[in-house]
């Protein structure tokens, strides 16, 4: 599958776009051990006691990663992982971060709160890790996606690559 890589350079300021048309939802990032220890309720709901839990858990205690959750009727409604400084599909500077997996519950599509979760977190990322760039990829067939990246103002893919491990 083609996926497409998208790139936000730190010095591009973020459209204003219109607030989710759930006012009701909140936004959680998790960066740091005690966050985590805080939010810990609501990614067992998401993820369940599973080895993804766990990789989480660990990666964002040791610093690699982070994570948001769109909360929505106290349910995660959209949550995306953060990476910092490394990405297994293609090279980023070290100083750089990626977006993604991001997800969002089919019941909560065309709300507005992918949008809203991935706009806050890269609000979030540039106020905590001032990164020089953020990164985020999507599969070619993937328009919902395609059209939340493009309200965030990343503009045109940057470059595509074939990820095999995508059916």
């Amino acid at each position: 599958m083609l996926q497409f890589i998208y790139k936000l350079d730190s010095s591009i300021d973020l459209p204003s776009t219109p607030q989710s048309k759930e006012s009701k939802a909140n936004f959680v990032f998790i960066a740091n051990f005690f966050n985590l220890c805080q939010h810990l309720p609501l990614l067992v709901k998401r993820y369940g006691i599973s080895s993804t839990l766990l990789k989480l858990i660990i990666k964002i205690a040791m610093g690699r990663n982070a994570c948001y959750l769109v909360v929505y009727e106290n349910r995660i409604a959209s949550d995306g992982i953060v990476t910092f400084g490394i990405c297994k599909h293609y090279p980023i500077a070290p100083s750089a971060h990626v977006i993604g997996p991001v997800f969002t519950y089919t019941q909560f599509r065309g709300k507005g709160l992918a949008t809203l979760g991935l706009r806050e977190c890269i609000v979030s990322l540039r106020n905590k890790f001032a990164p020089d760039a953020i990164y985020i990829d999507t599969s070619e067939d993937n328009l919902a996606m395609q059209s939340v990246i493009a309200k965030i103002g990343f503009g045109q893919y940057v470059r595509s690559f074939d990820r095999p491990d995508i059916d």
